[in-house]
């Protein structure tokens, strides 16, 4: 019954064009960077890893932004330049990456 809610008509439909799993193994990376399977974490690994996925979903300069307002700390106005920055490195990155040029060579 299990397998029919998975893989049935319905199930097929509702995953039917996700043919890519790109964005899977890009948090997969960010997880193996963030946390080595050699080191052993006892309270950090949560954080770690809320870190790494929230990086990935929204780069770096606005995840940093998130979390500190999140925590309330306050930011000075070359922390927010940087960040802008940083982010608009990320997203120029992505772009360059994905391009037909870069795709090609």
């Amino acid at each position: 019954e299990i397998l029919l809610i998975v893989l049935g008509d319905e199930g097929i439909e509702k995953t039917w064009g996700l043919s890519t799993t790109q964005s899977n193994e890009a948090a997969n990376r960010a997880l193996s960077s963030r946390c080595p399977k050699n080191v052993k974490f006892s309270k950090s690994i949560t954080a770690r890893v809320g870190s790494a996925i929230l990086t990935c979903n929204n780069g770096p300069g606005d995840a940093q932004r998130k979390i500190s307002h999140r925590l309330g700390l306050p930011m000075s106005r070359g922390q927010k330049r940087y960040h802008a920055a940083e982010q608009k490195r990320n997203t120029y990155s992505q772009r360059h990456r994905r391009s037909p040029s870069t795709q090609t060579c």
